[in-house]
């Protein structure tokens, strides 16, 4: 599943990089364009583990996608 792991905003620009993430193991970035927000594929064991680590500093939500018909 995907996700969107981003840096909470008081902390932006501090030298904190939601990149991070991709240290926990099944935890792959898939777009890390910006470092204060990254998109992953991860487990939700993974994900438990990202809100673990770093949940003082990262949200972590799903990745909601929108189509048109």
């Amino acid at each position: 599943m995907r996700f969107v792991v981003a840096i909470k905003r008081g902390l932006r620009g501090q030298g904190i990089k939601a990149t991070s993430a991709g240290q926990v193991p099944g935890v792959t970035l898939v777009g890390a364009a910006d470092p204060d927000r990254v998109v992953v594929d991860a487990s939700d064991e993974a994900v438990a583990e990202v809100r673990r680590r770093f949940g003082t500093f990262m949200h972590v939500e799903p990745l909601i996608g929108h189509s048109t018909l």
